[in-house]
């Protein structure tokens, strides 16, 4: 079956990363990562601000800059398609938000679909950090020693190591201080790495869950052997030209159902319209396909 990935750079190895059962849901992505940082609102005149709720910091920003500051965030970004070969897939419980999805520890299980006895044994290969994990943060940070010691067991893994990076970008694109809260990331991947060894010990190959964040349900997947998935060549870049000639020809019915969307930024930012039209494909021109 095709699957979609929206990435900045994609990496050669798929485990633990996610994709989508549609190329619609990578779009929505997309936007809901601009949105994550950036809280789209207005001030007492009804004029666009932009909140970022890291920083705090809130920018007065006019209709037609604020599409243009997503546009260049979105840019950066392509779709690339991809052939995935499930065979033995665990469907997993999407509580994770934007962690890992080791962070919620055995909230990620959904008991109709492994034993009671398999949960046991997993509960106790997490004993040691399941009072970091749930889907609220901890009240307190793991210690010193325990941090130390996935430290040192992780060292020459590769793939975590790998996560571990991504971890420290992403608090960077977020004006987060990584350092102030390493302990608890650690945590979170190592707990994430347990669960991915106890499920392919069980024979599953795959974690799907259903994406309610991004889309209405639909299946997603999260590989865990490299060999799950094959690139087909076909990868997807916004069209400047279609984005801005659609988008900003639409500004009066973006501005006047405005109060409507206003906590669905998902959509607002692609102009009320399936994002697909703004994308092209080094094989497809999907403007041309859709509506020629």
């Amino acid at each position: 079956m095709k699957v979609y990935q929206a990435a900045k750079y994609h990496d050669k190895n798929p485990c633990l990363e996610h994709f989508g059962q549609s190329i619609l849901i990578s779009m929505l992505r997309i936007s809901s990562m601009f949105c994550d940082k950036n809280r789209i609102g207005y001030d007492t005149n009804g004029k666009y601000i932009i909140y970022d709720i890291y920083t705090g910091k809130i920018q007065p920003i006019t209709i037609e800059n604020l599409l243009i500051k997503f546009f260049n965030f979105a840019k950066q970004f392509t779709i690339q398609e991809y052939e995935l070969d499930r065979y033995n897939d665990l469907r997993v419980v999407d509580y994770w938000e934007d962690d890992p999805i080791g962070s919620v520890g055995l909230m990620l299980i959904d008991p109709k679909y492994v034993s009671k006895n398999d949960i046991d044994n997993l509960k106790n290969d997490l004993s040691i950090y399941l009072p970091y994990l749930g889907v609220n943060m901890p009240n307190y940070q793991p210690n010193q020693k325990l941090v130390s010691e996935i430290l040192k067991k992780r060292q020459n893994d590769s793939l975590f190591q790998r996560e571990l990076l991504k971890r420290k970008q992403r608090a960077t694109i977020l004006s987060l201080n990584f350092y102030a809260r390493e302990a608890i990331e650690l945590v979170w991947l190592e707990s994430t790495f347990i669960i991915k060894n106890w499920a392919e010990n069980l024979g599953f190959d795959i974690f799907s869950y259903e994406n309610h964040s991004e889309s209405n349900g639909e299946l997603c997947f999260i590989p865990l052997d490299k060999h799950n998935l094959v690139k087909t060549n076909k990868i997807f870049h916004l069209s400047e030209k279609y984005y801005f000639k659609k988008v900003i020809s639409n500004l009066n019915f973006i501005l006047k159902n405005r109060n409507v969307h206003q906590y669905d930024g998902r959509y607002f930012l692609w102009g009320f319209e399936n994002p697909i039209q703004y994308w092209q494909s080094n094989k497809i021109n999907f403007l041309s396909k859709l509506f020629k």
